[in-house]
């Protein structure tokens, strides 16, 4: 295997190099193509003072180590190693593009120092079975005023919601996950502001109904789906729509919330009104009979209480006098007449009771008690 060092760099320059001013050349290198030269340990780099862009893809490189703090470095191409951690960036301040897809990563770190940081890959990590890519909140944080294209494809992700912190993205490619909930994603996209592209293939949400119909609505900026071009007349009739439902949702809300507060307060039920049917037996009153009239009655008054009106099968009042039951008049059975008010008809409906056991001869059973101790005669 091969060490990168200062002298690999010297034998392999592409113009041949005049003897003492080797030092000089490596100082006024900006750019260093080392790709596929089967490097698996970065050396002593520190004379190469003005590097910018650096290619270092296609080997077997394990470790980043601190000989690569250079100041001016902007482009970091990394993918296709043996990486397994990201660290010794600190200085690299200017980092505008790093690159480290196919390695061996499993936790986004020490992006802190990356202010400047645009251009992020860490697509296909080589992870061990069950694990997943994981990222740093310090490190999105860092990175999300100026993070602006993100490629994190292939790494078993189930949650899209830890890329919040990353509102100014434009470009997501995260196709090859465990993607799988649209209200998740909807959240997300709707508060990236500046999303133009996204790539979700190969995902479970993308055999929803609608799959791509429903993301075109989530977000107004998005231009491309998973590599297709949005037409602006199906964005402009998708919107469209999307308002015409939203604001048909808010018209049903306040009228539902509007009709609901025009209902009368609920009022309590007194309990030593109601009596239950198998104690009837037990009354000392005499047979009643009620009136009624074709208007509906809400509400039992009885002297200065009040209570909803229950059905007058399965209710029984112990009273001797008259009591109004709203529109019904309940009385004794003596006063039974047919009455007129105001040239209409009333309806009359005689309830007997017993009085006591004796009343009521042995029923046969149960259903047939009930309907001959309580006849009602219409």
């Amino acid at each position: 295997m091969v060490i990168l060092t200062s002298s690999f760099i010297l034998k392999h320059a592409k113009s041949k190099i005049k003897k003492g001013e080797e030092s000089s050349y490596l100082k006024r290198l900006t750019h260093l193509n080392c790709n596929d030269k089967n490097i698996a340990e970065i050396g002593d780099l520190r004379e190469c003072t003005s590097l910018s862009v650096v290619y270092l893809y296609n080997n077997f490189i394990k470790l980043i180590p601190d000989t690569i703090l250079f100041n001016h470095l902007t482009h970091l191409y990394l993918q296709n190693n043996d990486v397994e951690k990201i660290e010794n960036l600190d200085m690299c301040s200017n980092i505008e593009k790093l690159y480290l897809g196919n390695n061996c990563i499993i936790v986004v770190e020490g992006l802190e120092s990356m202010t400047q940081l645009r251009e992020l890959s860490i697509e296909n990590q080589r992870m061990p079975p069950g694990e997943r890519l994981l990222f740093d909140p310090r490190s999105l944080y860092a990175i999300s005023n100026s993070l602006e294209i993100l490629n994190i494809s292939g790494n078993r992700l189930k949650h899209i919601k830890e890329l919040k912190p990353l509102n100014r993205l434009r470009e997501l490619y995260a196709s090859e996950n465990y993607f799988k909930d649209m209200k998740e994603l909807g959240e997300l996209l709707g508060g990236f502001l500046y999303i133009t592209k996204v790539d979700f293939r190969k995902n479970p949400l993308v055999n929803k109904v609608k799959y791509r119909d429903r993301v075109i609505t989530m977000s107004e900026s998005i231009q491309v789906i998973d590599g297709k071009e949005i037409p602006e007349t199906m964005k402009l009739f998708l919107r469209n729509w999307k308002a015409s439902k939203e604001k048909q949702k808010r018209y049903l809300l306040e009228h539902a919330m509007a009709d609901t507060s025009n209902l009368p307060p609920l009022q309590r039920v007194p309990q030593s009104g109601i009596r239950d049917r198998s104690s009837h037996n037990s009354f000392s009153s005499n047979n009643f009979y009620a009136s009624s009239s074709t208007h509906s009655a809400p509400t039992f008054s009885r002297g200065a209480g009040s209570m909803p009106l229950l059905e007058l099968e399965s209710t029984y009042f112990e009273t001797r006098e008259p009591t109004q039951v709203a529109n019904f008049t309940i009385a004794p059975k003596s006063s039974l007449r047919q009455q007129t008010i105001e040239n209409r008809e009333v309806k009359q409906t005689v309830f007997n009771f017993p009085t006591s056991d004796r009343d009521s001869p042995p029923p046969k059973n149960s259903s047939q008690a009930y309907n001959e101790e309580y006849k009602i005669d219409i």
